[in-house]
């Protein structure tokens, strides 16, 4: 392997060839190397800390989970940019690195990293050490299309937001409902199968929202494992919702009505998806 002497001799003899180029070439490899060493810092001061990752897909009570993480365990930051709307949720280390700095976390006690829709990538990977709990929170695609439709429409964040680009008012509620299906259902697929096939050196929890919403404490239990706290924390869901904490529907009542057409589409997506990520 060249070293860097090897490397800026090697920078050096092209550059002779066109003078005018040899101190661009010169600054940018410099300026490369000068990203690559703050890249390190950034991913060990990462991978020091107690960290608690949650990533989730839409609708699957992951803003309940957070609301009771940070009621369990008040220390929590951000890894996404303040704006980010219709960007395609990626964890942005920077940011992450800049909150931890501000807010002088100990190495010894957990620091929860709010919820992201961050799919799993091999440089996400890297950022995460066996020092941190992962948290994958996911939901029955059929509710989860439902929801989400629901959710958008209601909220008035459809064509503004990355799993929908279109505008509603335009379509009729079944087209509506096929558009949803087609735009998001490759996102989950993709998302939960990046996740469960990640060879992560943290460890994971896959919380799965029936489940949770059933024995909330169980999970919590799991997460706090091995923490000195003693007492979990479960708030009263009328009074949190009087104080609007946060926006939480238990949604147990929500009925699968979808048509068998429209399970069929939805089923023949997902073989697709995953046929092609598997090749």
């Amino acid at each position: 392997m060249m070293n860097r002497y090897q490397k800026f001799i090697e920078i050096f003899k092209k550059g002779l060839k066109r003078p005018k180029y040899i101190f661009p070439n010169i600054y940018s490899h410099y300026k490369r190397r000068q990203n690559n060493k703050q890249t390190e810092i950034i991913r060990k001061k990462i991978n020091q800390e107690n960290l608690i990752w949650h990533f989730s897909t839409p609708k699957a009570a992951s803003s309940y989970l957070s609301y009771l993480l940070i009621l369990n365990n008040t220390k929590h930051v951000s890894a996404l940019p303040p704006y980010e709307r219709d960007r395609i949720p990626v964890t942005d280390f920077s940011v992450l690195y800049n909150q931890i700095q501000e807010k002088k976390f100990s190495y010894e006690k957990r620091s929860y990293v709010n919820v992201s829709h961050s799919i799993y990538d091999s440089f996400l990977g890297k950022y995460i050490s066996e020092k941190h709990l992962v948290i994958i929170q996911f939901r029955n695609i059929y509710k989860t299309v439902l929801s989400l439709k629901d959710y958008m429409i209601s909220s008035g964040i459809t064509n503004d937001n990355f799993f929908i680009k279109f505008d509603h008012k335009k379509y009729n509620d079944k087209d509506v409902l096929k558009l949803m299906i087609f735009n998001y259902v490759p996102y989950h697929i993709n998302f939960i199968k990046t996740w469960l096939e990640s060879k992560i050196r943290g460890k994971k929890i896959l919380i799965n929202y029936e489940s949770f919403i059933k024995n909330e404490k169980h999970y919590l239990e799991k997460i706090f494992i091995g923490d000195e706290k003693k007492n979990i924390i479960i708030p009263d869901i009328e009074k949190i919702n009087e104080k609007k904490s946060i926006k939480y529907n238990l949604g147990t009542k929500r009925e699968n009505n979808l048509t068998i057409d429209e399970k069929k589409l939805i089923d023949e997506i997902v073989v697709l998806i995953l046929n092609i990520l598997i090749q």
